[in-house]
């Protein structure tokens, strides 16, 4: 058997730390990281564009009150007008119309609505959740009549909660005062 050829060289020749990366390559890396880290900050603060903070059902006389906002940030065309708020109660869509109609050339632009009734043929149940939306449209010189007939709804979701009775109303707020009368007879103990 033959014998194994001697290495010219030992492991001590070799220097094991770990391999540097070129200067590009980290700067590379850096700023793919930055801008991932600045993709996933600005989804998270971004705020929808229709927020409803409250959609009030009043039973007697079959109305939502719903009261929010919407925020444009950016639109196409030379201008653009809010036509109606909706809510829709399994197929069935009802509007309120917001005539006249609330138009604007700039952006970003926020339009708060408060207590907007709308008239619901159908009850909703408390507690449950149903789709809002808002409708706009853009006016474009060029078409004829201007304004784009379909318009775009942006829609999001809010529980139905009850108005309350003004008996239930009026008990809370004799209760309250009953308290607070209560509270200001209490006498001090005497010392001892």
């Amino acid at each position: 058997m033959g014998r194994l050829p001697t290495l010219p060289f030992t492991l001590e020749d070799f220097d094991v730390r770990p391999l540097r990366t070129p200067k590009k390559n980290q700067l590379i890396r850096f700023f793919l990281a930055a801008c991932l880290f600045f993709s996933f900050s600005q989804a998270t603060t971004a705020s929808p564009l229709l927020s409803v903070d409250e959609l009030l059902w009043d039973s007697s006389t079959g109305t939502a009150t719903v009261t929010g906002n919407f925020h444009l940030d950016s639109y196409t065309g030379e201008s653009w007008r809010i036509v109606h708020v909706e809510v829709k109660v399994g197929s069935t869509i009802y509007a309120s119309s917001l005539a006249p109609y609330p138009e604007y050339a700039s952006a970003p632009f926020t339009y708060e609505f408060e207590d907007l009734e709308i008239s619901i043929a159908n009850s909703l149940t408390i507690g449950n959740t149903y789709q809002v939306g808002v409708k706009k449209q853009r006016y474009f010189s060029w078409m004829s009549g201007g304004w784009e007939s379909g318009g775009t709804i942006f829609t999001t979701t809010a529980v139905a909660s009850a108005i309350p009775e003004p008996t239930t109303a009026t008990l809370l707020g004799l209760g309250l005062a009953g308290l607070a009368i209560r509270q200001s007879q209490t006498h001090p103990l005497k010392p001892v």
